[in-house]
């Protein structure tokens, strides 16, 4: 994921869900959002090196589930018939192939 920031010099893009989540709670008030612990950047490092690759195999599990997912982001998005299609055989058929990969 992508964010992009307010700074001094004007935009500032962060990249990464960690790095984006340690700037929010650095620009939060305290009261807001306590500090991250270091158990919480234990957690957040666990995510990005195991929970991540244990998704695509369960998601892409077969032809048919990678379609269905496909299916759902294509009807909740504003692309053309033409991209839907795209999206949706293609994306399936490359994330099921992804999957096979990592599993």
């Amino acid at each position: 994921p992508v964010a992009v920031f307010p700074s001094p010099s004007g935009r500032h893009q962060i990249n990464g869900s960690n790095t984006i989540i340690e700037t929010l709670s650095s620009l939060l008030p305290p009261s807001t959002a306590p500090p991250l612990t270091a158990a919480d950047r234990t957690k957040l490092a666990w995510l990005d090196t195991h929970l991540i690759k244990l998704l695509p195999p369960n998601i892409y599990r077969t032809p048919r589930e990678s379609l269905q997912t496909f299916a759902y982001l294509t009807s909740v998005s504003n692309f053309t018939l033409p991209q839907k299609l795209a999206a949706r055989y293609l994306g399936a058929l490359l994330m099921y192939l992804v999957a096979r990969r990592i599993a």
